[in-house]
């Protein structure tokens, strides 16, 4: 008798351990502008430091395992983004530039960030 309930024990524990697997989350980001993809966006599982950045096609991949709620996507000259995460595996995204422009902003002296037009000389 114990060696049987030893045994559904063993069972019951490695149907737990291969329940608690990561799961890969894939996807694509491209802008929204062109439908190009975005080669080097940040896709980062919010309240964690798991981070990866896309590929050369724009793709992805990022082992999770179910400690975030969204992905947080980010891109140089585009909106940030946060896509909730649900059962789906597959994630394609499509940024939009920023109404900000690099150009409209200059860093000054000791990291002081300024609207260039506010600077009372030439850069």
């Amino acid at each position: 008798m114990k060696k049987v309930l030893f045994f559904l024990v063993l069972i019951a524990a490695m149907i737990l351990n291969v329940n608690a697997q990561d799961r890969t989350l894939a996807g694509t980001v491209i802008s929204s502008e062109d439908g190009l993809p975005l080669i080097g966006a940040t896709i980062v599982l919010q309240g964690t430091t798991v981070g990866v950045i896309t590929d050369v096609n724009g793709k992805f991949q990022i082992a999770y395992d179910g400690s975030a709620e969204s992905l947080l996507i980010s891109y140089i000259g585009y909106e940030a983004m946060e896509i909730p995460i649900t059962s789906s595996n597959v994630y394609d995204v499509s940024m939009n530039p920023s109404t900000i422009g690099l150009d409209e902003v200059v860093v000054t002296a000791l990291g002081i960030t300024r609207e260039k037009k506010t600077l009372g000389y030439a850069v």
